[in-house]
């Protein structure tokens, strides 16, 4: 709540983690604006001074409530990762996420958001999706009614479409905030057209026009096309471009990875992956036994990662019987690896741990896209074709994807360093896998920095799996301790 009483002092920050030289500019050009875009590559750290303006904002006592709505891949990680790692130590803030399938108890916590307290920061991070729904609605309008709001939109292409229902209910939502931000690596995904509901969240008129209809007739050739007795216009091309650019860039920037020389070598992103129902159910149950296990003392080194390792296949949506068949769980992890996908420029390396990763993946791409997009390279590929699949992704510019095991592609291929992100669909506890793996991209012949992307389901083993491998412990080690085993487990 914001009082003449406030306590902080701007001039006092106390950053836990230093910025590099572009976000510090971003930080200092625009924390005192209304509303900006930030159009920054994958891996150029936008979230930080995107918090810092919040942060600025609040102890200037302009703010004293941030909304973040992002797609279902990333709003969690504002509050798992971005705020607990960014946040100044004199700052008193309050963080939750508001699910639809929440628990009480963390409903509660959101609900507690509502009634703004003194010299705190409230931060609610809420899917997009949620705002297609009433309830959705209903708990990201009341947040920003208790407070004095920023409100940012990351992964800002998910409202593009400007017919779209949850993108009508973001624009609105965010003629509440006092403050606004965008961001995204990837603003035009189809079409200039995309930039049209992103810029209308920021201010609506801002592009200069009343109405999409004008907008689209001033940027788009337009044909006229009959069919039978209908007549209509059809987009055959665009124009005006340079207009649109000048106008954007006002009010955005766009910086890539090649153009922040003090970035490290290596750029960690994580995306977290919800359950679906079913494996929900799964996961809980096998949980349950291993804990039971655990507890009686029935468990050696031996079955503990066997139990681990179920769970992390269920996690990934399949998972292998007794009999050695393998099941099909429904998962949101191939969805969720397809939206990354369509947002990551360039070739991507992706490592599945299971050969069923890589068949189901595979799948999703021909299915999606086109076969031609990517190739395979794991224990079912033949000799003959793993040399072609190189080639083909190494020269070919239609074949962005090479999808393999670390296994079977995780050490001596030079090949890669083509692409510069590698995507993780399903770690494995194996440390040297995850080394050998990662220095596929990032050895001798790399011309840029190396983003790469874990995607995780939150609260399971595979938070447990990615801190031990980022900090390069050996998680086969750890299970030998039962109290640490249930701790993996938990």
């Amino acid at each position: 709540m914001i009082t003449d009483m406030a306590f902080f002092n701007p001039t006092k920050c106390l950053s836990p983690v230093k910025s590099y030289k572009h976000q510090e500019q971003a930080l200092q050009l625009t924390k005192s604006l209304p509303h900006y875009g930030f159009f920054w590559e994958m891996g150029c750290g936008k979230s930080k001074p995107i918090l810092e303006t919040a942060i600025w904002l609040c102890m200037c006592g302009e703010i004293d409530g941030l909304l973040v709505v992002s797609d279902k891949g990333c709003y969690e990680g504002w509050a798992r990762d971005h705020v607990p790692t960014f946040m100044y130590s004199n700052i008193q803030y309050r963080c939750e996420v508001y699910g639809s399938n929440m628990g009480s108890a963390q409903a509660r916590k959101v609900e507690a958001l509502f009634a703004a307290q003194d010299d705190v920061l409230d931060i609610l991070c809420i899917n997009v999706e949620a705002l297609s729904v009433g309830r959705g609605i209903d708990v990201a309008r009341r947040f920003l009614e208790a407070h004095h709001s920023m409100m940012v939109v990351d992964e800002s292409t998910s409202i593009k479409s400007h017919k779209a229902k949850r993108t009508r209910n973001v624009i609105a939502l965010g003629k509440i905030a006092e403050y606004r931000r965008i961001a995204t690596g990837t603003p035009v995904t189809q079409s200039p057209l995309d930039l049209w509901s992103q810029c209308e969240f920021l201010s609506p008129g801002i592009l200069g026009f009343k109405s999409f209809t004008g907008f689209k007739s001033f940027f788009s050739l337009m044909s006229r096309v009959v069919m039978g007795h209908r007549t209509f216009f059809q987009i055959t091309g665009y124009r005006n471009l340079d207009v649109l650019t000048r106008t954007i860039s006002q009010f955005t920037s766009r910086i890539t990875k090649a153009e922040c020389l003090d970035l490290p070598p290596k750029i960690y992103e994580t995306v977290y992956v919800e359950h679906a129902p079913e494996q929900a159910q799964a996961y809980r149950e096998m949980r349950d036994m291993a804990v039971l296990q655990v507890e009686q003392g029935q468990v050696t080194s031996t079955l503990a990662l066997t139990l681990i390792g179920k769970l992390h296949q269920i996690n990934c949506g399949h998972v292998r019987d007794d009999s050695g068949v393998t099941h099909d769980i429904p998962s949101n992890r191939l969805s969720s690896l397809i939206s990354l996908l369509e947002k990551l420029p360039g070739k991507v390396v992706i490592w599945g741990h299971y050969q069923r990763d890589v068949e189901l993946i595979m799948k999703m791409i021909d299915q999606t896209f086109a076969p031609e997009f990517a190739v395979d390279y794991y224990g079912e590929t033949h000799p003959r074709d793993r040399i072609l699949h190189l080639q083909s992704f190494r020269h070919n510019p239609k074949c962005r994807w090479f999808v393999g095991t670390p296994a079977a592609g995780g050490k001596g291929l030079n090949d890669l360093v083509v692409a510069n992100t590698m995507i993780y669909y399903a770690n494995y506890y194996d440390l040297e896998d995850r080394l050998q793996s990662e220095d596929r991209l990032h050895r001798p012949g790399q011309l840029d920095k190396v983003t790469i992307i874990d995607m995780v389901v939150p609260r399971t083993v595979d938070v447990k799996i990615l801190q031990a491998l980022r900090e390069k412990r050996s998680l086969a080690s750890e299970v030998l301790d039962s109290r640490r085993l249930l701790d993996i487990l938990d």
